[in-house]
């Protein structure tokens, strides 16, 4: 469908696509929003998914090989939570695909990452042959359609190229925001002339090639983040290279500790219909990485440390110390062979001693939310302040302030609310349902405010 853009701009009147919804990242979450819209025959189907990548990525083919299971398990998968008979479901992908028999003789509840991931890239797929998806498109704002205007009733999204670097831009009524989350180094790691020797955690199999082509005989790696298992699998991925190395893991807690297998600790299927979920508080900010390891990983971990205990690593083996309750404050590289120190604080003692020098040095420091709010930030005139600004109600709807934005119109903010590292899977489909449901009551509500004459207060907005 194409609208017009209206006659100001330079006195020519533009023509530009519009949709009726328009999904800002094309991860699981934007993944099972368009799955949720697809299957419901009343929702909207003039859809669009803007992704900045050239093709369907998922978070967790980036970790190594070691991580062997999911942290959630199959039923948790983009769908069957909201409708078990859905084709998109991880049991008949199974099925479709010829492998249930060979995954029913593993004994898995908690399925291989791979094989989940290979399930995530057979869903997209669906999207892509439909044309619901635009790859190598970077959503850059989240504007109102005609900014000098008292009211709007579709928003702008602006929209880069990463190709060609044009910038044009697309108009819907709803926009759904779930661009994913951004890696996060420590600033001191980040300091002009250290990228060749720093990377984040989930980086590990992009720049093992590189580090494995060093000369040295015995190279030294330092991890740097807490006791997650995202730290663990790098830990464990380094002690199982050919050439040997020494890891030293330094994390700020005390201990660690093994996540929790009790069924109703955070289960958030149950918490979905509580009044405690309705009130949540959704904030913005850095996403610190869980501080829990899985049984298995934590086991490992464990094992290691008793083998190397008895067998005293010669030379020609790796080995690996684990410093807690250490906080980085400070990097230096050396001139000539440009490896790294690290200074860290005791926070036990407060006391001040350096480390290494390191040949690499990995992050496993979390992830950044601040793309969502950064997209959103030209709509700040519309926010609700009676709501504090940014935010959003239990639907995940951000709160506008309706005097100035139609009943129909709205902005749903996605993937950036949930704490920690961890996949949200386990909630995944339930939240695509409401937001579902909030889209599609949206029409509702402005078809009866229409009826019974209820429009938008004529109030001038004040000027952006």
């Amino acid at each position: 469908m194409e609208c017009s853009a209206g006659v100001g701009y330079d006195a020519v009147v533009e023509r530009e696509k519009c949709y009726e919804v328009v999904i800002i990242g094309f991860g699981p979450a934007g993944l099972a929003q368009a799955i949720a819209l697809y299957e419901q025959e009343a929702a909207p189907k003039d859809v669009l998914i803007l992704e900045k990548s050239t093709g369907f990525r998922w978070r967790g083919n980036e970790f190594p090989d070691g991580r062997a299971k999911m942290r959630t398990n199959m039923v948790h998968d983009l769908v069957t939570a909201r409708n078990p008979k859905s084709e998109f479901t991880f049991v008949n992908y199974l099925w479709t695909t010829d492998k249930l028999v060979g995954y029913t003789n593993l004994g898995l509840i908690n399925p291989p990452r791979r094989l989940f991931g290979m399930y995530l890239e057979w869903c997209a797929e669906k999207f892509e042959k439909m044309n619901w998806v635009q790859y190598g498109r970077e959503a850059m704002s989240v504007e109102p359609n005609f900014p000098e205007a008292s009211s709007t009733d579709r928003f702008r999204i602006r929209v880069r190229d990463i190709v060609s670097k044009n910038v044009d831009s697309v108009i819907a009524r709803k926009v759904i925001v779930a661009p994913g989350v951004l890696k996060q180094i420590p600033a001191i790691l980040r300091q002009p002339g250290l990228e060749d020797r720093v990377a984040h955690s989930s980086d590990l199999r992009l720049v093992e090639p590189k580090i494995l082509q060093r000369a040295e005989d015995r190279l030294k790696i330092a991890i740097i983040g807490g006791s997650n298992d995202e730290a663990a699998e790098v830990l464990q991925h380094c002690m199982s290279w050919e050439r040997p190395a020494e890891i030293a893991l330094f994390t700020d807690g005390d201990v660690f500790q093994q996540a929790d297998k009790n069924p109703f600790a955070r289960n958030t299927l149950l918490a979905s219909e509580t009044k405690t979920f309705e009130t949540l508080s959704r904030g913005y900010g850095h996403v610190k990485p869980e501080s829990t390891m899985q049984s298995d990983i934590l086991s490992s971990l464990y094992l290691r440390n008793y083998a190397q205990d008895i067998r005293n690593p010669t030379k020609e083996q790796s080995e690996f110390t684990v410093a807690q309750c250490r906080k980085l404050v400070r990097a230096s590289r050396q001139d000539e062979s440009g490896k790294l120190t690290l200074f860290f604080e005791n926070v036990l003692d407060h006391t001040v001693s350096s480390h290494g020098p390191f040949d690499f040095v990995f992050a496993a420091s979390g992830y950044s939310r601040g793309l969502h709010e950064r997209l959103v930030a030209p709509l700040k005139e519309y926010f609700d302040d009676r709501k504090g600004g940014l935010s959003v109600n239990a639907d995940y709807r951000v709160n506008l302030d309706r005097r100035f934005v139609d009943r129909r119109a709205g902005i749903w903010m996605i993937d950036g609310f949930e704490g920690g590292t961890s996949d949200a899977f386990s909630f995944m489909a339930l939240r695509a349902d409401r937001i579902l449901k909030s889209i599609m009551s949206a029409d509702k509500s402005a078809e009866n405010a229409a009826e019974n004459g209820l429009g938008r207060e004529q109030v001038q907005r004040p000027a952006l």
